[in-house]
């Protein structure tokens, strides 16, 4: 899977370090000389990277993505990944594959996840990460709790900076006419899109009042957040629809207690029945 021109460290697949929080599977740094591409794969684990120097694109599950020293990529389980470097530029950066351990941990990923970003740049990840991996290194006592208590850090900073709307450089990923908290909104409740109650769970999830959250989205995308939420969520019914899913199944896996809701929702929005929709 890995290309010879890449320098690997410390892979644990077999052994991982093992602590309240995580489960490690990769630590440590890795560097390309000349033009070259880490092949592509499907992400084992979850994995966060940061750049140190040198230029190069990373992709995943086909978005193209550049990175520059200082900036920071998250890729995810499962996902298509792979990298290449820019104009034959050395490329170097460390990494951290891992998997959650805890429920503690696995919120704090899903609620990164959901926010659909992969690349900021956040300069407290080098240190972090630059101490994990010389602790592992060194063998020092109590090296495996250190590493695991660090990376729950370095996985709430970032999750910190990305609600607090820290410095992208988004490119194609984020259209810059809209405050990022609204963005990372938006992302939330595409990914929630089957939970009725995703739009009750806005204040927790991102600790700002749902008041200022609902005005705040009002005021930039030009309609409020349950009529967005609503508009998503009978788009994807239509689409389940098209696709011969049945006005019960759709119903249902939308979260709707019955027909009758359901079925006025969507005549309100498109001003025709379900069942019609599917005689079409």
């Amino acid at each position: 899977m890995y290309d010879s021109k890449y320098h690997y460290d410390n892979n644990f697949f077999h052994n991982p370090i093992i602590g309240d929080d995580f489960y490690i599977y990769q630590l440590g740094e890795l560097y390309s000389n000349e033009k070259t591409a880490f092949k592509e794969h499907r992400q084992r684990c979850d994995e966060i990277s940061l750049i140190l120097s040198g230029r190069g694109y990373f992709y995943s599950d086909g978005k193209k993505i550049d990175v520059q020293p200082g900036d920071c990529f998250i890729s995810f389980r499962d996902e298509l990944h792979y990298i290449e470097n820019q104009n034959g530029e050395p490329l170097r950066f460390y990494f951290c594959g891992f998997t959650a351990k805890s429920q503690r941990a696995e919120k704090i990923i899903n609620r990164i996840k959901a926010f659909g970003i992969h690349r900021i740049e956040c300069s407290d990840a080098k240190n972090i990460l630059s101490a994990m991996i010389d602790d592992t290194w060194q063998c020092a006592p109590m090296s495996s709790e250190m590493t695991d208590a660090r990376l729950t850090e370095l996985a709430i900073t970032l999750l910190r900076h990305i609600m607090t709307g820290g410095n992208f450089r988004i490119g194609c990923e984020f259209n810059a006419k809209h405050p990022p908290l609204v963005y990372q909104i938006t992302r939330y409740l595409e990914t929630h899109i089957y939970e009725p109650d995703a739009i009750g769970r806005l204040e927790h999830e991102f600790n700002y009042n749902y008041r200022f959250l609902s005005e705040l989205f009002s005021k930039s995308m030009q309609k409020t957040l349950r009529s967005y939420f609503s508009e998503l969520r009978m788009e994807r019914a239509k689409e389940m629809l098209d696709s011969g899913k049945s006005v019960t199944e759709t119903a249902e896996q939308l979260g709707y207690s019955s027909l009758h809701p359901f079925s006025r929702a969507y005549k309100n929005h498109f001003k025709i029945c379900p069942s019609k929709n599917k005689e079409r």
